[in-house]
């Protein structure tokens, strides 16, 4: 099936929208905590009640979104008549180096900050082995390469589906090591799957009607808290199959949401440019995903230790709020001061937003 021009570039705002989303949500996650041994949940020694629920709501799609949306970019925008040179190089340079720069120093950062020892050796480790968010490079990375292979040796993307069902299949039996590239791969290739059918899902979303569109949109929400319900997080093999059906879910929902026409709900004059700022300010967040994701931990971490010496213990909502903004404006901030001082640095961030 053919994309046009014009929905190709609807796509690519809504992708970068749906991106701004994901990270600003990662970083909330990050900030609050898996356990009573990390962020929030730690320092307050608290599951923080609605925020804690949340933090596992949002573990229930938020990564796998990200995965499909970069799966989509893939078969609708990238190049189909690369060499392997042209390939390798493209990927080494947005993927490769930002992990083997930023993997390193986080986790050189990471030790400073508890005291810890650390060799050569452990430094090296840290960028061949997934150490702690870079793991999210690691399975983008083997996702890529995978899906690439398949299309340039078979000249489809079929195999690619196959093998990557496969794969997610079995991770299931195998060392939990293998996960963090079968597992996470099998989001990808929903969206090389789905990647064909966008257009005519985008179509089907302007020509419905409010009630049934309604409805649907609302069974979407009540089946992905449910499923959330239904299950405990550190039940790995349930939390596994649910990201499956709610990160599907969750990207389907925000996708018809982008596409439904404005005639469908009566805005104001200033509810139009509320809704057109939101838009634009999380397709920026999108398109500066990167940074904020290589460079969060270092502003979140930075910006809890100032409070927590200045101010004790201040309020739940008043930490959330104050080290969530850190970790979205500190690397934006970052980058818009070094991109035009220093090559280098452009470079080893991924080349681009």
């Amino acid at each position: 099936m053919g994309i046009d021009i014009s929905f190709k570039m609807s796509l690519s705002s809504s992708l970068y929208f749906m991106r701004g989303i994901c990270i600003v949500l990662m970083i909330m996650g990050h900030v609050i905590g898996f356990n009573q041994e990390h962020g929030m949940r730690q320092i307050y020694k608290s599951d923080l009640g609605f925020l804690g629920w949340f933090h596992d709501f949002i573990l229930t799609f938020h990564i796998p979104i990200f995965l499909i949306v970069s799966g989509i970019a893939f078969a609708t925008f990238s190049k189909k008549k690369l060499s392997y040179k042209e390939f390798l190089v493209s990927k080494f340079k947005k993927l490769v180096i930002p992990l083997i720069c930023w993997s390193s120093a986080y986790f050189i950062f990471q030790s400073l900050y508890k005291g810890e020892h650390f060799s050569i050796i452990d430094i090296v480790k840290s960028v061949i082995f997934p150490y702690e968010i870079f793991w999210f490079l690691h399975a983008l990375i083997f996702a890529t390469f995978l899906s690439f292979l398949c299309e340039k040796y078979f000249g489809s993307i079929r195999p690619y589906l196959i093998i990557s069902v496969v794969l997610f299949l079995a991770c299931f039996f195998l060392d939990s090591a293998f996960k963090v590239y079968f597992y996470w791969n099998i989001f990808y290739a929903i969206g090389v799957f789905l990647s064909p059918v966008l257009s005519f899902l985008s179509l089907r979303a302007k020509a419905s009607s409010p009630l049934p569109l309604f409805l649907v949109l609302l069974l979407s929400v009540v089946t992905m808290l449910v499923l959330k319900q239904s299950i405990s997080i550190y039940d790995v093999n349930a939390i596994d199959i649910v990201r499956l059906v709610n990160g599907s879910i969750g990207f389907l929902l925000i996708f018809i949401l982008l596409n439904v026409e404005g005639n469908h709900v009566n805005l104001s004059n200033s509810a139009k440019k509320f809704k057109d700022s939101t838009l634009d300010c999380f397709v920026y967040l999108g398109k500066m995903s990167m940074i904020i994701y290589l460079f969060h931990g270092y502003f979140t971490r930075t910006t809890a230790i100032i409070m927590t010496k200045a101010l004790g213990l201040p309020s739940v909502d008043l930490y959330f709020a104050v080290v969530t903004a850190m970790g979205v404006a500190g690397p934006i901030l970052l980058y818009e001061m070094m991109q035009s001082k220093s090559k280098i640095f452009v470079h080893i961030t991924g080349g681009s937003k």
